[in-house]
């Protein structure tokens, strides 16, 4: 409830705004990429063996000059194999995470490819077999550019850290890593 009502209170903002200062542009875009997350388990000295799945996503934002505004969800799946002893039944165990985060892209103003700096806060989610899940919010910073393909199409590549903890049972959960990816994104020019 909480994330809607930020996204609602975004909104109305900007469109009080006036039609000179909303968004010019709307896009939405896919993205994929990978994930460097290893798990560490707080106050256990168990290593892992991480084989991690692509991640997938989507982008959806409106941007106004050189800043956008920008909802973005990615899930990637990571399968562990424990490389030290652990209990019976945990020795490869498949763990889920996802991201919907709210983030500021500042653009630089350089041609034909433009460079970004972006950050935010979101709300993240843990699965860690049928074991037991958690959700938290947490925050990420990143970088990376643009490249138009015409009128209606860019490419983009990005960089972020994500700062995230979780607890699953008794056992606290540090995914505090990079993430990156590709993307394409469709751009729709709607206040001409």
């Amino acid at each position: 409830m909480k994330k809607i009502s930020v996204l609602i209170m975004i909104t109305a903002a900007l469109l009080l705004c006036g039609r000179d200062a909303i968004a010019q542009e709307f896009y939405l875009g896919v993205k994929f990429g990978l994930s460097s997350q290893v798990p560490e388990f707080e106050g256990e000295e168990v290593e892992y063996n991480v084989d991690t799945r692509t991640l997938y996503g989507f982008r959806l934002g409106l941007g106004a000059g050189l800043v956008a505004l920008e909802l973005s969800y990615h899930q990637v799946d990571h399968f562990l194999e424990a490389k030290t002893e652990v209990p019976e039944g945990l020795e490869r165990l498949k763990l889920n995470f996802n991201w919907t985060g709210l983030n500021l892209l500042v653009f630089l103003p350089v041609p034909v490819v433009e460079p970004f700096l972006t950050g935010g806060f979101g709300t993240y989610g843990a699965k860690l077999a049928d074991l037991d899940k958690d959700r938290s919010w947490g925050w990420n910073l990143g970088l990376g550019a643009a490249a138009r393909l015409g009128s209606t199409v860019s490419l983009g590549i990005e960089g972020r850290y994500h700062k995230v903890e979780f607890t699953l049972g008794d056992r606290n959960l540090d995914l505090s890593d990079w993430a990156g990816n590709i993307s394409i994104n469709f751009h729709f020019d709607f206040m001409q």
